[in-house]
């Protein structure tokens, strides 16, 4: 080992760890990542195959927060590009952050290929009315990763005083999804969103929490487990409701839908000792998932809430067309949402064409923002996208991605 990594390995082993770290360390990847060794099939029954290289992912976020926490990105030659592209994001943004929170509601029949989805009307209830509805037992509110502290204390004061409700909090902690909040290297999103519910009325002994998701599908893996145990206990599963944050809570609804698969529900499927559950009713095996309806739009006028916006619409159209995290029927998403993601695209590449500068050096993405129509809407309903239409999806994701992901790291993250 070189003299200069000796010395650092040394402050680093001194440093007293804060419980961001502790969580990775707890983590059942990390042990291997340490020794260098690459978890396999032999180790926790298979298990925790991906174990390592989520390790990898939450030393790499650890140490880019330190990083930024020291050095913040400079900021002037991102406005510089971002500046001749704020009206044209506000303009096509303006009014959909409304689609992507509207209320979503769906019914997974557990099986052994997977969860069987079925769309249910989604009633528009007052906040007062919600409370009603789902302060139940068996009712669980799962809180998502991301450091928009505004939305989590909206939730947290809306359900502090409920009565059976219960909480699941789920993150470790990474990029950020808005400039809102400042994002913690000391603490997990965890643990974090833990404190505000429990400062807003929540007892401790309502939240449960997952400190190791580093994104959706590993939030949707880690609740599973965690519901899993209160089943195995016999206690009831009724409804599950998803609050990332008011952009993303649509896909995550999704995503939920079709990746909580819930062990206990499996055929065949036993505890750590391989000793299998006792029989569980099919009629037993269903439940319900719904987002988390409400949001202060007022609050979201920032160009990166509306790029998160804009990111939204093309990230989930991205999933759609080449990944199987959303359910495949797409007669389960609402006809608003399509209407919606044509629209904001279609005006984003009005508004940037306006500008010539823009279009020296974005006519490629802008070119591929008017190829998003109804039509092609069509195709990806029915399953029939060309490789043109996947390649345009793709490119105008990456465009907003691309922006977004880079803004995000333009403030300093600091220590809450």
């Amino acid at each position: 080992m070189r003299i200069k990594d000796k010395k650092a390995q040394c402050n680093e082993n001194g440093r007293e760890k804060n419980a961001k770290e502790l969580a990775m360390a707890q983590h059942p990847g990390t042990r291997f990542l340490n020794t260098g060794k690459t978890l396999h099939q032999s180790v926790n029954a298979g298990k925790h195959l991906a174990d390592n290289q989520t390790a990898k992912v939450m030393k790499k976020l650890v140490a880019e927060g330190y990083d930024l926490q020291a050095h913040p990105k400079a900021v002037t030659p991102l406005i510089n590009e971002l500046q001749p592209m704020e009206s044209a994001f506000k303009i096509s943004a303006k009014g959909k952050l409304d689609v992507l929170t509207q209320p979503v509601a769906l019914h997974i029949k557990a099986g052994d290929n997977g969860n069987v989805i079925t769309l249910k009307a989604a009633a528009n209830l007052t906040e007062q009315q919600w409370l009603r509805e789902n302060d139940k037992p068996g009712n669980f509110l799962v809180l998502n990763g991301n450091n928009d502290e505004t939305y989590v204390t909206h939730i947290a004061k809306l359900a502090g005083s409920t009565q059976h409700l219960q909480f699941i909090t789920s993150g470790f902690g990474g990029h950020g999804t808005t400039d809102r909040h400042p994002i913690a290297v000391n603490q997990t999103e965890a643990g974090r969103f833990k404190e505000i519910l429990i400062s807003h009325g929540v007892t401790a002994d309502k939240i449960y929490t997952d400190h190791f998701s580093t994104n959706s599908g590993q939030n949707s893996i880690n609740v599973a487990y965690i519901l899993d145990n209160m089943i195995r206990e016999n206690k009831p599963c009724n409804k599950i409701i998803i609050a990332g944050t008011p952009a993303a809570v649509f896909r995550q609804t999704y995503t939920y839908a079709q990746q909580l698969n819930i062990p206990a529900y499996a055929k065949g499927d036993g505890d750590e000792t391989g000793t299998p559950p006792a029989p569980i009713r099919e009629s037993d095996k269903q439940f319900d998932i719904e987002s988390f309806p409400f949001a202060d739009s007022a609050q979201y006028t920032t160009t990166a809430d509306d790029l998160a916006v804009l990111r939204e619409f093309s990230t989930t159209l991205n999933y759609m067309a080449t990944t199987a995290f959303l359910p495949g029927d797409k007669t389960l998403f609402p006809d608003s949402f399509f209407h919606n993601a044509v629209e904001s695209i279609q005006m984003t590449a009005l508004q940037l064409e306006k500008d010539a500068g823009i279009v020296a050096r974005h006519g490629d993405n802008i070119a591929a923002m008017k190829e998003i129509t109804m039509d092609m809407m069509a195709r990806l309903k029915n399953d029939t996208l060309t490789e043109s239409d996947i390649s345009n999806i793709k490119k105008v994701d990456s465009f907003f991605r691309n922006i977004f992901n880079r803004l995000e790291l333009t403030f300093k993250r600091s220590n809450l």
